[in-house]
């Protein structure tokens, strides 16, 4: 067993522009993720980007993105994962 850490920030978020059919799929926000193994082993971590909507009737969180990272004992990697206009609608 080991032990990550995982700070998250987002980036770049412009998702107010209306989306049709040709820009649903462009990349509105960028989400970086640093993973870092604290422990003694070598590690897997699966970093995934959940997101929530207050709209009635919504899901309370949804699958976004995801990655997986492979760590040796103190390795610290950078994970971005891409939200597109058609995640966020």
């Amino acid at each position: 067993m080991t032990n990550l850490d995982i700070a998250a920030t987002a980036d770049s978020l412009n998702a107010n522009e209306p989306g049709n059919s040709k820009r649903l799929f462009d990349v509105v926000a960028w989400v970086n993720v640093e993973v870092c193994n604290t422990g003694d082993v070598y590690g897997t971590e699966i970093a995934q980007l959940y997101i929530g909507s207050p709209a009635e009737g919504a899901p309370v969180k949804v699958l976004r993105g995801f990655e997986a990272v492979h760590l040796q004992p103190g390795e610290k990697k950078k994970v971005t994962l891409e939200l597109t206009r058609r995640d966020l609608r």
